[in-house]
C-alpha cells in the first residue's frame, strides 16, 4: 500500500500540508507507473485471485453481457481477467490519481509561493513568489511596502542559515515576532493551512459523551464549557479560580451552607 504514509499522516493531529503534498505527489507518481503498467501489475493480482478461489472451488468469471447496459459497463471481451482489468483496476487507478490531483497537489501554487521563507527548499530568492505572497495576504501583514517585505525575507533567510528546520512550526519557534512581524504572521498562516477534516470530526464523538439528561436540562454556555474541556484535556484547569468565578455568580442556593 503505497499510500499509507499518507493516510497516517492525515489522521494525525498536528499534520503538516508541505509533508502532505509530498507524500501525496509520491503517491501519485506511484499510482501513475501502476497505471502505465498495469498489464503486468494485474497480472499478479489475478494469479492471487485465483489460487484462492481455486482453493474454495469458486469459479472466476464476469457477469453477462447485454446487447443494451445502462447500470455498469458493458466491456466485450473474451478474457476474464482483461474485462475485470478494464472495469475495475484501471478506473480506479484514474480516480485515485484525479483525487490526490484535485485534493492535495493544486496546493503546490500557494505552497511555492511560502518556498521564500525557507533558504532550504531555494536557495537564492524568488522575488516574484515573495512579491505574490506580499499581494495575497498584504491585508493582515503589519506593513504596505513590498520593499519592506522582501528586505525582512532576505534578513530571515540569513537567519536561518545552519538551522534544522523541518517545517512551519520549527521556524516559528525561533521566529522573533519583534524582529520579523510579517515572517512571524506569514508562519502563523503557514502553520495553519488545513490539511483535513480529521481533527474536527474527532471532537463530533464528544457531544455523544454528554448526551445524557444532564445533558438536555443545561443551557449552550455550560454544553460548550463541558465539549471543551474534554477535548482540550491537555490544558490545566485552576480549581480555585473555577470556584472563585462559580460563588460570585449570584445563586439562590445557599452552597456553603452546613
Amino acid at each position: 500500500m503505497h499510500w499509507l504514509s499518507l493516510s497516517r499522516v492525515l489522521k494525525t493531529e498536528n499534520q503538516d500540508l508541505v509533508e502532505a503534498v509530498k507524500l501525496a505527489d509520491a503517491a501519485k507518481h506511484e499510482l501513475e507507473e501502476r497505471r502505465q503498467y498495469s498489464t503486468e501489475n494485474f497480472n499478479k493480482i489475478v494469479v492471487t485471485v485465483e489460487d484462492i478461489c481455486k482453493k474454495y472451488n469458486i469459479p472466476v468469471t464476469k457477469p453477462r453481457l447485454v446487447s443494451r447496459q445502462t447500470n455498469r459497463s458493458n466491456i466485450i471481451t473474451d478474457s476474464v481477467a482483461d474485462y475485470y482489468k478494464i472495469i475495475i483496476y484501471i478506473p480506479y487507478h484514474d480516480l485515485f490519481i484525479t483525487h490526490l490531483q484535485d485534493r492535495f497537489l493544486k496546493h503546490r501554487n500557494i505552497l511555492s509561493n511560502f518556498s521564500c521563507l525557507f533558504p532550504i527548499e531555494t536557495k537564492s530568492l524568488d522575488k516574484v513568489a515573495c512579491k505574490t505572497l506580499f499581494e495575497t495576504y498584504s491585508s493582515i501583514l503589519h506593513d504596505d511596502s513590498p520593499e519592506i517585505w522582501i528586505s525582512e525575507i532576505e534578513i530571515w533567510r540569513r537567519r536561518l542559515v545552519g538551522k534544522n528546520i523541518r517545517n512551519a512550526l520549527d521556524a516559528l519557534d525561533i521566529c522573533n515576532a519583534d524582529a520579523f512581524p510579517n515572517v512571524h504572521k506569514m508562519l502563523r498562516v503557514m502553520s495553519v493551512l488545513p490539511v483535513t477534516t480529521t481533527t474536527n470530526e474527532r471532537s463530533f464523538s464528544t457531544l455523544r459523551r454528554l448526551k445524557t439528561y444532564l445533558r438536555s436540562t443545561m443551557g449552550e454556555d455550560r454544553l460548550n464549557g463541558l465539549a471543551s474541556l474534554n477535548i482540550h484535556r491537555d490544558i490545566n484547569v485552576d480549581i480555585n479560580q473555577a470556584l472563585n468565578q462559580f460563588f460570585s455568580v449570584p445563586r439562590r442556593v445557599n452552597l456553603l451552607k452546613k
